[in-house]
């Protein structure tokens, strides 16, 4: 400890941490004309951030128990359709779980210990002291952030053909990405007090931070807070197409010419909680049924398109140009 009201305490907790993961592929050969690969790994992560101060007060800097947990799928056949041309189907399935919870979880909630009502007491979010934020000090009791955690599902399938004739090899594919992700982010779900207003200093004293202390140990709250606890379900799609051209057109040139088209929605909800505002009706309008601009309120944008163009020319046996010109999105 150092001298004052203030920056006088220290402490470096342990912050234990256990990070496994692993992976198992397999590749398999069915004929000369068919192969394929399949492979699972696997990550999980777990941390307990204890906090600089000791349960059951505890500090609003800790993370808490911190989990994350990825999981992901991956295939693919590859199918030699004749000695110049080729099928290739992939598969890829990635779920994460990423999210920290209040270490102080489990502990007595607010009206249990302390008395004070009109807090959540559902167990899988009350548990200790809310967050205490005084203005000049260390926050104490829970981080006002959480619980809090962004859950994505990724389905992602593509498919690619390759066929060579004459001067040319040509390619073309397409790509889709469904996801889907379960966002809960909205704070503080179990109260957050604020002292800061000095409302205990003696008429004409100046300005203090320890009479924010007097006005902890008053209940003279400055501001205080509570939001609703809501798991957003978050939805989107992703389109991918291209086709590309690799032609030789003779011992010296060499054009690459290509276009791809990409559309992504915007994100919608599922169940159509968003809101957004119109600046000419000063107005906010709601998500319903419908389009995509009537669940998303924003306009998908469907002229992605993004040309290729390329060229390796060989100017000496050990001399080439190389240059592209390319958009992307």
């Amino acid at each position: 400890t150092t001298a004052g009201f203030s920056n006088n305490y220290q402490a470096l907790p342990r912050i234990p941490t256990v990070d496994n993961k692993g992976d198992i592929r397999v590749d398999h050969y069915f004929n000369s004309k068919v192969t394929s690969f399949f492979r699972y790994s696997q990550r999980e992560f777990n941390q307990t951030d204890t906090p600089v101060l000791p349960l059951p007060l505890g500090n609003d800097s800790s993370n808490g128990n911190v989990n994350i947990v990825n999981k992901q799928f991956a295939g693919a056949v590859t199918y030699t359709i004749s000695p110049s041309s080729l099928i290739e189907v992939r598969m890829g399935v990635t779920k994460s779980i990423g999210g920290k919870w209040p270490i102080q979880i489990g502990l007595p909630n607010m009206e249990q210990e302390y008395g004070i009502k009109g807090l959540p007491t559902d167990p899988a979010l009350a548990g200790g002291l809310n967050t205490q934020s005084i203005s000049g000090y260390a926050g104490m009791g829970r981080r006002g952030s959480t619980p809090q955690f962004q859950n994505p599902l990724v389905m992602n399938p593509k498919v690619n053909y390759s066929k060579i004739f004459a001067r040319h090899t040509v390619k073309l594919g397409w790509e889709l990405q469904t996801i889907h992700t379960e966002v809960l982010d909205f704070s503080p779900q179990y109260g957050q007090d604020s002292y800061g207003g000095q409302f205990s200093a003696p008429t004409g004293a100046a300005s203090n931070n320890v009479y924010n202390i007097a006005d902890f140990l008053f209940g003279a709250r400055s501001s205080y807070s509570l939001t609703n606890t809501f798991v957003a379900q978050y939805r989107q799609r992703m389109n991918f197409m291209y086709v590309q051209d690799d032609w030789k057109v003779n011992s010296k040139l060499t054009l690459n010419l290509g276009a791809r088209f990409e559309y992504a929605t915007p994100q919608w909800e599922d169940g159509n909680h968003l809101a957004n505002y119109d600046l000419s009706t000063q107005k906010p309008f709601y998500a319903s049924s419908g389009d995509m601009f009537n669940r998303a309120l924003v306009h998908p944008d469907n002229n992605n398109w993004a040309p290729r163009v390329g060229l390796a020319y060989s100017i000496l046996p050990k001399t080439v140009i190389r240059s592209g010109y390319g958009l992307s999105f």
